[in-house]
């Protein structure tokens, strides 16, 4: 997931030269909408359909409600998300550095079992087979766009697709 930045200051963006080139080779939407501000609520509707009634980024919540992490376990398959900074798998902190769980919804779902929800640490990098039906990653604060600029997110996502678990 990457955010806070328009269609206009991505797509045909000299900063964003990687993100470009998957525009290209894959699927570009270029009509969608935002649910509503800030970031909290948008996460949930992704995850679950709903906003859960959440309107700002508060922490921490907790949620009965279905998911889609626990739609994938009812019908036999696998989620996991990862999650880069988060302090260890499962943790319920709402910041810790640059981690920020107001981007990380599955958290919030009792549904969905602490273990889906690992430090980018965790990803097998190069090890694609190991990966479930379903994942997110959620890259931290600045890698995600939302406190740093877009080549920054540019970067980091074009190190992490070619296998690597870049740093600063």
């Amino acid at each position: 997931m990457l955010e806070n930045h328009g269609y206009g200051e991505v797509i045909g963006s000299p900063q964003a030269p990687f993100l470009n080139r998957l525009a290209r080779q894959g699927a570009l939407f270029t009509d969608s909408r935002a649910v509503t501000h800030p970031s909290e609520p948008h996460y949930l509707a992704l995850f679950s359909g709903s906003t859960q009634g959440v309107s700002d980024d508060s922490c921490p919540h907790q949620f009965s409600a279905p998911s889609l992490g626990s739609e994938l376990i009812a019908a036999g398959r696998t989620f996991t998300g990862y999650s880069e900074g988060q302090p260890a798998p499962g943790s319920q902190a709402c910041t810790s550095g640059e981690y920020a769980r107001k981007h990380v919804p599955w958290i919030n779902f009792r549904s969905v079992p602490a273990a889906d929800s690992q430090p980018w640490s965790s990803f097998p990098a190069g090890e694609y087979q190991r990966l479930p039906t379903v994942s997110f990653v959620i890259p931290d604060l600045c890698h995600d766009m939302h406190d740093c600029p877009v080549a920054t997110g540019d970067t980091w996502l074009r190190a992490t697709s070619a296998g690597t678990r870049p740093g600063r």
